[in-house]
């Protein structure tokens, strides 16, 4: 008999969930602050990263609000730096692979919702050999608003064909930060905290699942192989 799943679509975020790229973004803003003759150290640009709207975290970066002409021209020399040091400063997080082929395996949906931009994430996808392992991927290029806004997950939902909420009971969304875990709550979809996030201790706003091992996901989809509801992992 097929197994009754608890969830039949799995969407990750990308980066700081399944793609770590913190140093190379760290790296590039710290680059591209040199270039303005503006000094931080690394460990304070790690400290301030956020996963924001690009004109939001180069606003930050920079103690400044960036008008309109200004931030193009920055953003166009960020991604240029973030193009050049990219091949040097990212990985995949451990297990992430094979816990999303054992989902892929068990006929579950697997997809991305991201707030990099197309360009940059197919070229990671590359990176990576993923470029057919997902079957589906979106990017503010196509839904044009970032997370933390519903947009996002709301535009991939209709896409693939989700529109109810019976459909959606049946989406987990899986990521790494607030921004993520907004994002889902936003949706009206169950949301998972990565045991890898850099911040599982200081969020303000909590997921419906926090995750001890990447493999609880696949747990979690499959009530057969139950992870405990305890305090620790199902926070709902």
């Amino acid at each position: 008999m097929e197994q009754e799943l608890r969830y039949n679509t799995v969407i990750f975020d990308f980066d700081g969930t399944i793609s770590y790229s913190l140093g190379m973004s760290v790296a590039s803003r710290k680059a591209l602050l040199n270039e303005y003759g503006l000094d931080k150290s690394e460990a304070q640009i790690e400290k301030e990263f956020r996963s924001l709207e690009l004109s939001e975290e180069l606003s930050t970066l920079f103690g400044r609000h960036l008008e309109s002409e200004e931030f193009i021209e920055i953003k166009k020399r960020y991604l240029e730096i973030q193009k050049e040091k990219e091949n040097d400063h990212l990985s995949l997080f451990p297990g992430m692979i094979e816990m999303m082929t054992e989902l892929k395996h068990r006929n579950i949906k697997i997809g991305i919702v991201t707030n990099r931009l197309r360009e940059a994430f197919n070229r990671h996808l590359h990176f990576y050999k993923l470029e057919d392992f997902f079957d589906f991927t979106f990017t503010p290029s196509e839904f044009i608003v970032s997370k933390p806004s519903p947009v996002p997950l709301n535009y991939t939902l209709n896409q693939i064909g989700i529109i109810d909420d019976a459909g959606k009971r049946k989406v987990l969304y899986v990521g790494d930060d607030e921004a993520d875990i907004k994002c889902g709550q936003s949706a009206n979809i169950d949301t998972a905290l990565v045991p890898h996030s850099r911040h599982l201790h200081d969020l303000d706003i909590k997921p419906t699942y926090v995750l001890k091992t990447v493999t609880d996901v696949i747990s979690l989809c499959c009530p057969t192989n139950k992870i405990e509801q305890s305090q620790e992992s199902k926070l709902k």
